[in-house]
């Protein structure tokens, strides 16, 4: 079937001298003979079922918070369950599994975290001497 469209191709060019047709022929004679042989009809290697495409996971509560640059603590049940590197270095590396009011060992934050918020926004809660003396702290507490 090529050497078909070869001789056709060369057979248009002899007759117009002009080589763009004859190459049209050419190309589109190969497309033929292919098409109709059936090669190409298989399986691309490239594409696979959705399915199979590996997704992405979505990021760890802890990674997240390790981005953060102030501390952060993730708290349920009144128990810090995770912590970022700020936090466990200004409040000590025991502090994950711990109730949230000693991990802090604070009286502001003791008072706000002993009555949860309700679902309404509270103001920050600043609180002095955490760490070192003469630092300033701003707590927020919210529900996820």
């Amino acid at each position: 079937a090529i050497a078909i469209v070869v001789v056709a191709a060369i057979a248009v060019f002899l007759l117009d001298w002009d080589l763009q047709p004859a190459i049209i022929t050419l190309v589109g004679g190969i497309a033929a003979a292919l098409a109709a042989t059936g090669t190409g009809d298989g399986p691309i290697e490239m594409l696979r079922p959705v399915e199979s495409i590996r997704q992405p996971s979505p990021p760890d509560v802890q990674d997240v918070i390790q981005a953060i640059v102030h501390p952060v603590l993730i708290v349920a049940d009144g128990r810090v369950t995770h912590a970022n590197a700020v936090a466990l270095a200004l409040l000590g590396k025991h502090i994950v599994g711990e109730d949230v009011r000693v991990a802090i060992r604070h009286p502001g934050a003791a008072e706000r975290l002993a009555s949860p918020t309700t679902g309404v926004p509270q103001g920050p809660i600043n609180l002095v001497g955490l760490g070192t003396k003469d630092q300033h702290w701003e707590m927020h507490v919210a529900r996820a």
